[in-house]
């Protein structure tokens, strides 16, 4: 979701012709960094907390998790650390939980052949690579 998010903002970045989100006050950098800090942190949780998904409720309770820490981290890297952010980041949280059950009932992957992604994946994922070499080399320039 990180890539995915992150190619959007690559996009809307070339449209406009600028890295600089002023609504925001934080370049495109910022942002994408933003979303793969989130990713990691929730990567890192999902991956010590995955037991609690062999269960509906525990299912849910990790989805809760999972997104408050995603939408927390995006809101204190948005706008700083604060007790707002944590608020409104279990209130999402708990909004998102549900996503856990859906996971549960149409039965999670498992870890095996996790390793490795389809070709369209990598050519995708390579191709926003290029596209953010080539804004951070406009932007440098």
């Amino acid at each position: 979701m990180a890539t995915f998010f992150s190619a959007i903002v690559l996009v809307q970045s070339i449209v406009r012709g600028s890295t600089w989100f002023e609504s925001y006050h934080q370049s495109a950098w910022a942002i994408i960094v933003g979303y793969y800090v989130a990713a990691l942190v929730a990567g890192v949780a999902l991956a010590l907390l995955r037991p609690l998904g062999n269960t509906r409720l525990g299912a849910y309770v990790l989805g809760t998790v999972i997104g408050f820490l995603v939408y927390s981290s995006v809101g204190v890297l948005a706008e700083g650390l604060s007790g707002e952010i944590f608020v409104i980041g279990a209130i999402a949280g708990l909004a998102v939980g549900g996503l856990g059950v859906v996971a549960y009932d149409q039965g999670a992957p498992t870890w095996q052949g996790s390793g490795s992604l389809p070709k369209r994946k990598i050519i995708a994922y390579g191709a926003a690579l290029l596209i953010a070499l080539f804004l951070l080399w406009l932007d440098l320039r």
